[in-house]
């Protein structure tokens, strides 16, 4: 299964993208499902697109999750379709890399981190479908990215940081 756990803002996150792959996946042989959250300002829209690309049977809308229930999620998913429209990693991202669950994202901000987050880079609808298709041929569904997490985005981490740029900011 596929999980896009990010609420309905087309305009930030591009469910509409999401829909058009798993259609793009479907008419190529694939058997898809795709979870997706029933929440935020576009779900009349998205419900309405997946009507109009008759994928009924291949999604499943389930309401909000708590956020202590999110792993379990991410967990029981092959693959997570993060969001596209920004271009940064954002909680889903960092959530599902510490699940070492394969994330495809456009992030575009190589320069923010010492290491580039492991993340599977997408920018278009192509993309999208390509990159999920080589996780779904490969089966490759478990990879080695809480590393990442744990060195760039754990509490220690985060804090550490913190702390020298409140430091260098104080000291002037």
């Amino acid at each position: 299964s596929i999980l896009c756990p990010s609420r309905q803002v087309w305009a930030h996150k591009r469910q509409d993208l999401f829909l058009r792959a798993l259609r793009a996946l479907i008419n190529e042989g694939y058997d898809c499902i795709l979870i997706m959250i029933d929440y935020g300002p576009d779900v009349f829209r998205t419900k309405k697109l997946v009507k109009k690309l008759k994928l009924d049977k291949n999604i499943c809308f389930i309401p909000p999750i708590h956020p202590r229930n999110m792993p379990q999620y991410y967990n029981s998913a092959d693959i997570i379709w993060a969001q596209m429209g920004l271009g940064h990693l954002g909680l889903v991202s960092l959530e599902a890399l510490a699940c070492n669950k394969p994330v495809l994202v456009d992030f575009m901000y190589d320069h923010v981190y010492p290491e580039p987050p492991p993340v599977i880079r997408v920018y278009s609808l192509q993309d999208i479908v390509t990159k999920t298709k080589e996780l779904l041929d490969s089966r490759e569904f478990v990879l080695n990215t809480r590393w990442w997490i744990e060195k760039y985005h754990s509490y220690k981490a985060v804090l550490t940081k913190l702390v020298k740029e409140y430091s260098e900011l104080l000291s002037k």
